[in-house]
């Protein structure tokens, strides 16, 4: 490993924009083909909510990184600490089979501008020489860390468009109860400012669709709703999802690789997405990241 892998970026925003995670919790077979103003996004294979709180926790909590010349990069990170993150299970089988989902799948994106992103997230992983104590105060005894190999493919959409980064907000993310919640948060958090109609969001999330039935649109309709998302700077009236930037989030631009924290240093123009809008006003605020900031 070469270089450290703190204040890494935790994902690209058009993994958020475009529902390449299925907003479940459920590990159901996930296989199909959403357009959005953000770009359209191809996906077979098992990738939920879940998948996604471990591959942010991977890029939030990365220990070390090392960028291959293939464009695929290695991250050490320490499966105790995902664990601890995603609130998921401890044991080094169930996390390596969430790795091979995130292996397996088959995801396309064509951005807003028309480029193609393709391939698996996951490339490969390995247990690392490299160990740590135990947790907890244990007297004696370590673990092993765990290396794993992020595609050429995700890489490429993580270095080349607007990234995200959360980290202290990654464990409220997992601790939310519904995927659709979290899919939900996630949206919101790559935005400056958001005023939209809560149908719009779940529409562009994947949580309802032409096909959905009225008993599932309501209910991810109401787990909104009659949630408190206040600690996520989100809050829900008349069916309207209001949003600012919160303070733990930040924003890197690709072309200046400048990370934008302040919200008078946000790149480009205000991301402000209002309810009733007409599609063209929404393709104009739909990236914060495409100039330098001043």
């Amino acid at each position: 490993m070469k270089k450290t892998g703190k204040n890494m970026m935790t994902a690209p925003a058009l993994a958020s924009r475009c529902p390449v995670f299925a907003p479940s919790i459920k590990s159901g077979m996930t296989d199909w083909n959403i357009t959005t103003i953000y770009g359209t996004a191809s996906v077979r294979g098992k990738l939920t909510q879940i998948h996604r709180n471990i591959l942010d926790a991977i890029f939030g909590f990365a220990l070390a990184i090392d960028q291959m010349q293939t464009g695929a990069m290695e991250i050490l990170v320490d499966p105790f600490v995902i664990a601890t993150q995603t609130g998921s299970s401890r044991d080094y089988k169930w996390l390596e089979s969430k790795l091979a989902d995130m292996k397996a799948a088959d995801v396309k994106i064509v951005d807003a501008e028309g480029l193609p992103h393709r391939g698996g997230i996951v490339s490969e992983w390995r247990v690392s020489k490299r160990r740590v104590a135990m947790p907890g105060g244990a007297l004696q005894g370590d673990r092993a860390l765990l290396a794993i190999t992020i595609s050429a493919a995700w890489m490429r959409l993580y270095n080349n468009s607007l990234t995200v980064g959360y980290r202290d907000l990654i464990k409220p993310i997992a601790e939310l109860e519904t995927g659709v919640l979290q899919a939900l948060v996630r949206y919101c958090l790559t935005h400056r400012e958001l005023n939209k109609k809560l149908d719009d969001i779940l529409t562009e999330i994947g949580a309802i669709g032409p096909t959905t039935g009225l008993r599932k649109h309501e209910r991810a309709r109401k787990s909104v709703i009659d949630a408190d998302l206040s600690k996520f700077g989100i809050k829900v009236k008349n069916e309207i999802v209001f949003y600012k930037k919160h303070a733990d989030v930040r924003f890197r631009n690709p072309s200046s690789d400048t990370i934008c924290a302040e919200p008078d240093t946000i790149c480009a123009e205000p991301d402000t997405i209002c309810a009733g809008s007409q599609d063209i006003q929404e393709r104009q605020a739909l990236l914060i990241g495409h100039r330098a900031c001043p």
